[in-house]
């Protein structure tokens, strides 16, 4: 076992560390820009790679859009902000909330398991990049108050494909690329 696989009931999951690297790679290559365009509506989300063991979404966000409290299922997932300003709210064990303000260019570790909420506070749409491991498959959803769970949700398996052609990515991708910067 390396620091970077983990292997769990037969599959291969990437750890959290190594999810944003690769939220941080993507957020640095022009491949991601005008993928997910956020409207009052809702939020945008857009799978652009999908692998065994990881996958990779672009959300945009409105002014006043958040998610809710919720969590990743078993999934274990990384995010970097790429415009605009997000803010990320944590549940503690003891019931109180962590408040991280985000601007481009950050990134944050969320473990399986940890509850937290996104918003975009700002006056100014927002995108950020996400990467699941194992793929994402449900979210709980849950009271802000309290913490108690209100429902899970399934997470829609549109297709098992993405929007970048294969050559694209991995040139952003591949482990000999180097951040400058």
């Amino acid at each position: 076992m390396t620091s970077t696989l983990r292997h769990l009931t037969g599959s291969t999951r990437l750890a959290p560390s190594f999810l944003r690297g690769i939220a941080e790679g993507i957020a640095d290559s022009p491949l991601w820009h005008g993928l997910a365009d956020p409207g009052p509506d809702g939020r945008s989300a857009v799978r652009i790679v999908r692998t065994d063991c990881y996958e990779v979404w672009v959300l945009g966000w409105w002014p006043g859009q958040s998610v809710e409290l919720h969590d990743h299922g078993g999934a274990d997932a990384a995010f970097t902000v790429v415009e605009g300003d997000l803010v990320e709210v944590t549940a503690r064990a003891d019931h109180g909330l962590d408040r991280h303000e985000l601007g481009p260019g950050a990134s944050r570790i969320v473990p399986a398991g940890t509850r937290h909420d996104v918003l975009n506070l700002g006056t100014a749409p927002a995108t950020s990049v996400h990467v699941y491991s194992p793929i994402l498959t449900s979210m709980t959803f849950y009271d802000a108050v309290d913490l108690r769970p209100l429902r899970v949700e399934a997470v829609e398996d549109a297709d098992s494909g993405s929007v970048w052609p294969d050559a694209a990515a991995h040139r952003w991708l591949h482990p000999a690329r180097t951040r400058h910067g």
